[in-house]
């Protein structure tokens, strides 16, 4: 069942028996309704969050020696220069980033290790105040995809052979880390209400210039035009301003 709506007294369920049956294929459950409880509507339930994939690029940093964690990210942001931005930590924004260090990973040092020094590698993720508020070091990439242990710790790191992720505490820890950069961009042709968005090249590579035209009736309120750039330091590649755009009725 997939929730599609909500008031204080009811919740509004789409069904898998189609749109035969019901309202159409959907029912108004009565929040305090047995039926609620006997579908276990509440204990079973899963929130599902999207975001627009990008694609990034990835490399060891420190030249794959086993490093500290600090060392590791001076090495990310050390890679920046005037042509090629973005470089952090790694950012595992999804699943299939996260498969791709894996096969990575395990291709440059195929199976498990003695030492576990070179099982982990150090990736992006953060929990500074240890309390399950988890940052991606970019400061802007949104951690919507989750694949951590049961350990606790502030610095993330990434388990080669299952890809699972892992914490710790340590700053004197030495292990192989990533680095990472985004080398497309977001989409952001849906981000302009009342109006459109055209790109001048695909991909949407670093240098990409993307122009806002409202639709008849409207007017731009901000810059029509935008370039896709890597910004060292908080190092995203973005569509500048696109995604503040807004069209006003004349």
């Amino acid at each position: 069942m997939l929730l599609v709506g909500y008031t204080e007294t009811l919740l509004r369920v789409k069904a898998s028996y189609g749109a035969d049956w019901g309202d159409n294929g959907y029912v108004n459950f009565v929040r305090d309704s047995i039926y609620v409880a006997g579908c276990n509507v509440y204990k079973s339930a899963f929130a599902i969050t999207m975001t627009l994939r990008r694609e990034l690029e990835y490399e060891f940093c420190s030249g794959a020696a086993v490093v500290t964690y600090g060392v590791c990210k001076t090495s990310c942001e050390e890679m920046n220069t005037d042509s090629e931005t973005g470089w952090t930590l790694a950012v595992i924004p999804s699943l299939y980033h996260n498969d791709q260090i894996q096969t990575m990973l395990e291709t440059k040092y195929p199976g498990v290790k003695s030492n576990d020094k070179f099982n982990y590698v150090w990736i992006g993720i953060r929990d500074p105040d240890q309390d399950g508020t988890y940052l991606w070091v970019d400061g802007y990439t949104p951690v919507n995809y989750y694949n951590k242990t049961e350990n606790l710790g502030k610095y993330g790191m990434i388990n080669k052979n299952n890809g699972k992720w892992d914490f710790k505490n340590s700053l004197t820890y030495d292990a192989r880390g990533l680095c990472s950069r985004p080398v497309t961009c977001w989409d952001v042709s849906t981000a302009v209400a009342d109006g459109t968005v055209t790109f001048n090249q695909t991909p949407l590579t670093e240098g990409t210039v993307g122009t806002a035209v409202c639709d008849e009736g409207y007017t731009l309120s901000g810059a029509s035009t935008f370039t896709c750039a890597g910004v060292s330091g908080t190092s995203h590649c973005q569509l500048a301003a696109a995604v503040t755009q807004r069209s006003v009725r004349q």
